[in-house]
């Protein structure tokens, strides 16, 4: 009533607690089974002030098609979706064809004042979140459809079971975007066990707040080893990102991206290592993923308890970049790393940019790398400071660069290896190879 009254209320079909319920159980006394999903599909869906929608007990799919959720609510106000599944895709528009190719729907704009300018808060509470098709949906994989939630403080994921995707897609968070399409304010809180995709998914977040990935107070984080799915790809970008949950990509990829600080935090379990699968009546060892981190203004922080993982056990072994090189900036593994390849395979390859890193944060990281199987490539750019290098430097490939320092080598930088190694030396100052300095690149 509020928004006609404000003049803000669009044209379109109102969908209440009481319609929803009247769609879920369309007759009670005619003897037809229970509906097994529900789609809806709109250019928009617009929340008006505080509304909850809640399948109670009913097991349906709720598949929700639409590049949009708008708020339109004051601080005060939290929209609530209550399902056991719920599927949130967007919408294509295209035939498909060369000369009309998918694409992405846009949702409707948003006018100054009306749907998506509000500052309430959205949570979606269910068992299971999936961003894509739904089972009985004609899936194209041409394009990738994305989401987006505006006029809310915060959107808030309460999955009890997991978060996955099955598309390619993505999902932005704003409390406003503006004519860039950069967004403005808006927090992103997952709180899952798990975070998956399915094979060859990819699935990007993005929020103009912070994005926290936690898992839920008093639950057990998922079985990453119990996935099998490969190949999927998550990204993340906001402003301070928090991993501390099990996420699952195995063979795959994952890109954490942060104007602040990004932090892995005591209950993350990344799982990007390879599978043993088997592909009828033959078997096969799929390799280690990808995990890349970068900070523009913070630094990156692995808490003690969280693993990272991009081993293989029989094929090559993964790669972690990782790049905070803002003036003081800092990168900690204090976690447990596994970078191992099988035998006779490509073992872990590891790149640190950094801001500041002193002689004995780079003598401890490379103990840490030699006992964690980062023995194919390992590159470090330092932004300010001196380094003097020691033993334990154990590669195939080696590079550090100074961008504003003076390099001294002491001891023994080892590249050698099954093949010829390499070893690549830069700084801005002054490079010094002392007289127990050994450079080994033999095979």
């Amino acid at each position: 009533a509020q928004a006609d009254a404000a003049g803000v209320l669009p044209t379109g079909w109102r969908l209440t607690q009481d319609v929803l319920a009247r769609l879920l159980r369309p007759a009670t006394d005619s003897g037809l089974p229970a509906l097994e999903r529900l789609a809806l599909t709109a250019d928009t869906l617009n929340f008006y002030g505080t509304v909850t929608l809640d399948t109670g007990e009913s097991k349906a799919q709720l598949a929700i098609n639409t590049p949009a959720f708008y708020g339109w609510g004051n601080a005060g106000d939290e929209v609530r979706l209550v399902t056991d599944t719920l599927v949130w895709n967007g919408v294509r528009s295209g035939l498909g064809t060369n000369d009309s190719p998918y694409a992405s729907a846009d949702p409707v704009a948003t006018v100054p004042g009306g749907p998506g300018s509000g500052t309430g808060h959205l949570v979606l509470d269910v068992n299971t979140m999936i961003f894509g098709y739904d089972a009985h949906a004609r899936a194209q994989s041409q394009t990738a459809l994305d989401r987006v939630a505006l006029g809310f403080a915060d959107v808030t994921i309460d999955a009890a079971q997991a978060v996955t995707a099955n598309n390619k897609g993505s999902l932005s968070v704003g409390l406003t975007r503006d004519a860039s399409g950069t967004l403005q304010g808006g927090a992103l809180d997952i709180r899952t066990p798990l975070l998956t995709g399915a094979s060859g998914s990819t699935m990007r977040y993005a929020a103009g707040g912070d994005i926290h990935v936690a898992l839920p107070e008093g639950a057990t984080a998922g079985r990453t080893n119990e996935v099998q799915d490969l190949g999927a790809s998550l990204a993340f970008s906001g402003r301070k990102v928090t991993l501390d949950t099990a996420i699952a990509l195995p063979t795959g990829k994952l890109d954490v991206q942060g104007t602040g600080d990004i932090v892995f935090g005591a209950n993350a379990a990344i799982d990007l290592s390879g599978r043993h699968v088997t592909f009828y009546d033959v078997s096969r060892d799929s390799w280690g993923g990808a995990l890349t981190a970068t900070s523009t203004g913070g630094s990156i922080a692995q808490q003690a308890g969280s693993t990272i993982d991009v081993s293989a056990a029989a094929s090559d072994a993964g790669s972690i970049q990782a790049s905070a090189l803002a003036d003081g900036a800092t990168v900690q593994w204090n976690g447990t790393l596994r970078g191992s390849g099988g035998q006779g395979f490509a073992q872990g390859s590891f790149i640190e940019q950094v801001g500041a890193l002193d002689n004995a944060g780079f003598a401890a990281l490379n103990t840490q790398l030699n006992d964690t199987g980062f023995t194919a490539l390992r590159g470090f750019r330092i932004a300010h400071g001196d380094l003097a290098v020691g033993d334990g430097v154990r590669a195939n490939r080696i590079a550090i660069v100074l961008d504003d320092g003076s390099l001294t080598v002491n001891g023994r930088l080892d590249a050698s290896g099954r093949g010829p190694g390499s070893i690549a030396l830069t700084a801005s100052g002054d490079l010094t190879l002392s007289a127990s300095s050994v450079l080994d690149v033999h095979a």
